[in-house]
């Protein structure tokens, strides 16, 4: 009897012993408060573009509508940097991957003004 009643009160008490073994626990019983180590958060990488405002305090992004109206198109102006990777993140946030870069202004098939206008506004232009 007493050693089946040792078996069982071991079972009950191994893990609570294993987690007493731990340092931070110990100092915790004895009477010591300690704080685990704070990993600071990654910075957030910096996109290697940058969108510049218009004169009104504006996102340059607009709507145009071509061939009879036939064709929508969501135009970004007043960029610099890497134009590739921001049609990359566009194409992206849009779901589209219809993105073209031409002189001045990247094109977006489809009218996506809202999405991209909040995308950049969430990167702090």
């Amino acid at each position: 009897m007493a050693s089946s009643f040792a078996r069982r009160i071991s079972s009950v008490f191994s893990p609570l012993h294993r987690l007493l073994r731990t340092s931070a626990v110990r100092a915790c019983a004895s009477g010591e408060v300690t704080n685990p180590p704070v990993t600071p958060p990654a910075p957030a990488a910096t996109p290697g573009f940058r969108v510049f405002r218009s004169n009104y305090n504006e996102l340059p992004v607009y709507h145009d509508y071509r061939n009879g109206r036939t064709r929508r198109l969501t135009l970004v102006r007043k960029y610099v940097g890497d134009a590739e990777e921001l049609c990359r993140e566009l194409a992206r946030v849009c779901a589209q991957p219809k993105v073209e870069v031409r002189t001045g202004r990247i094109e977006i098939k489809g009218l996506h003004k809202e999405k991209v206008v909040a995308y950049l506004e969430s990167l702090g232009f």
